[in-house]
């Protein structure tokens, strides 16, 4: 199968309630072993229930504040030898849009409006992790930084978590490091 490779930051998850509240982890509630599942500091996530979902979204304050200094360390490591042309004009634009310093709701408004490959709103509906012989649906929404493709794709999945967790340690200095996202859709 061929598909695309993408890293992304992840900004909000969802799942449903009766399923987290399954969870049986020893020494932690149900709703902290699965949302730490799925980031490193769940402390950088607000959480609500609403609708019959667990909703975690990451605190505006933590995207405001750190969104421009993790892109300008990331885009150079990732970006750094690309000899696309259209990256450097992206790269650009985005810069132009995160000098304005912009809110959350902003920020938002420019992911469903402007369309890169190196700064796009993004949903995965319908993943799953488990816990014991039980596997969980959860939802995530990221902002998508990079996409590269065409990718050949047979049970990768060890090396994806590798990379994820290898690309948060090395950006983990910034808390948007810890959301870091690698899939291959």
């Amino acid at each position: 199968m061929s598909t695309h490779l993408s890293t992304g930051i992840i900004t909000g998850f969802s799942a449903p309630v009766k399923s987290v509240e399954k969870i049986n982890v020893e020494g932690k509630i149900p709703e902290e072993a699965f949302g730490q599942a799925i980031v490193d500091k769940l402390d950088l996530f607000d959480c609500i229930i609403s609708e019959g979902e667990y909703i975690w979204n990451l605190k505006p304050e933590v995207l405001e504040q750190n969104l421009k200094p993790f892109l300008e360390q990331y885009y150079i490591d990732f970006y750094r030898s690309s000899h696309q042309p259209n990256h450097k004009r992206d790269l650009l634009q985005v810069f132009r849009f995160l000098n304005t310093r912009p809110s959350v709701n902003e920020v938002k408004q420019y992911l469903q409006e402007s369309y890169t490959n190196v700064f796009q709103g993004d949903h995965y509906y319908g993943l799953y992790i488990s816990f014991g012989d039980d596997p969980i649906s959860y939802h995530l929404n990221t902002i998508k930084l990079s996409r590269e493709g065409q990718v050949i794709f047979e049970e990768v999945y060890d090396h994806l978590s590798f990379f994820q967790r290898s690309l948060r340690q090395l950006y983990k200095r910034n808390p948007l490091g810890n959301c870091l996202f690698v899939e291959v859709s």
